[in-house]
């Protein structure tokens, strides 16, 4: 009885040792194929990290072979330092153009000493509309001054012609800095003139009014139509006389320029007193 009793309970032993066994060869089976998983997880994600590395290698080395050489780089400085340069000169140093000569202009009379003899700008210019023309180099009343005249047509809208007329006094020694010089002249009646492009004539505006010593004299802007005659006057001089302008604009076809029929007189410069 006692065998048997002792039998029994050796194989219950077993049996739940047994057991025990399989659950633990279970749970390891489990946490085996867990961790099987998570190492082809890491093998993926290794495998990811890898091929985006290698892509972006590829991508630096692209960039890499577009960045400029070392030598391009300095050159390129050299280049935009040399740019700004002449710039700078360019837009300190007033813009030239070629001298013309008046057209219709009518003949000048025989010198006869006379200083009492106004002055005069007296002829037809074409110009494109935008276009500035400059004329006169006249001696002025004021001492070592030149007086120039400045004409800018633009064609309105409604295809009425508006003109800016400017008056400038120029010191002596500005006349060649501001070239305009070659259209300086001794005698009364003007003859020559330059044209200026509309970014070189807002150029030569800009340099007058910040000439030291430069007088401008802006007058009202003069409407009128094509082929009909426009006068204006400004007068404020001390001896009574003033500045008179006669204008008749003739758009040529195709509407991009026009011709210029003059007629601008100024007060005569004063008489030097004799001691």
């Amino acid at each position: 009885m006692k065998v048997t009793v002792v039998s029994l309970a050796a194989g219950l032993i077993a049996v739940l040792v047994a057991i025990h066994a399989l659950r633990e060869q279970r749970t390891a089976r489990i946490e085996l194929a867990a961790l099987r998983e998570r190492a082809q997880q890491s093998s993926d994600q290794l495998l990811r990290l890898e091929t985006e590395n290698a892509t972006l290698r590829k991508e630096n080395a692209a960039l890499a072979s577009q960045l400029p050489n070392p030598n391009d780089l300095a050159r390129l400085r050299a280049d935009a330092a040399e740019l700004r340069r002449l710039r700078a000169q360019a837009s300190s140093t007033p813009p030239r153009a070629q001298i013309r000569k008046l057209a219709d202009v009518p003949p000048a009379p025989p010198p006869d000493g006379e200083t009492t003899a106004p002055l005069t700008l007296d002829g037809t210019v074409r110009l494109s509309f935008g276009e500035t023309m400059v004329s006169g180099g006249w001696q002025s009343q004021s001492a070592g001054k030149r007086i120039f005249t400045l004409l800018t047509p633009t064609r309105l809208d409604d295809g009425n012609v508006m003109v800016a007329a400017r008056f400038a006094e120029v010191p002596e020694a500005a006349v060649e800095t501001l070239g305009l010089k070659e259209l300086r002249t001794e005698v009364r009646a003007a003859e020559r003139y330059s044209t200026f492009s509309p970014e070189a004539g807002a150029e030569l505006v800009r340099a007058l009014t910040q000439t030291t010593g430069v007088d401008v004299l802006t007058s009202p802007r003069l409407v009128t139509r094509s082929g009909s005659e426009a006068t204006i006057s400004i007068g404020g001089h001390a001896d009574g006389e003033g500045i008179s302008m006669k204008l008749t604009p003739e758009v040529q076809p195709g509407g991009d320029s026009v011709d210029m029929r003059m007629k601008v007189v100024l007060p005569p410069p004063k008489a030097k007193i004799e001691p």
